[in-house]
């Protein structure tokens, strides 16, 4: 069956998920530094991306200063 793996599979899984959920939450949080706001604003950004780290990197993607321009 597809769903069936064993323990190493969840875990290379686990670990690939892990990764990329790393990987979008540092560019998001480069994003904010390198940004043109304030500093408060790049101090919240930060702050939810830390505290929240999917929901933050979503917010950013869709709230951040490229929104404006889509």
């Amino acid at each position: 069956m597809f769903l069936d793996f064993d323990y190493y599979s969840y875990r290379y899984w686990a670990y690939a998920a892990l990764a990329v959920l790393l990987a979008l939450h540092l560019w998001a949080a480069y994003n904010v530094v390198q940004s043109p706001v304030a500093r408060r604003l790049k101090t919240l950004w930060v702050s939810l991306l830390v505290l929240f780290p999917l929901l933050g990197f979503f917010n950013w993607y869709v709230m951040g200063p490229r929104a404006q321009s889509r």
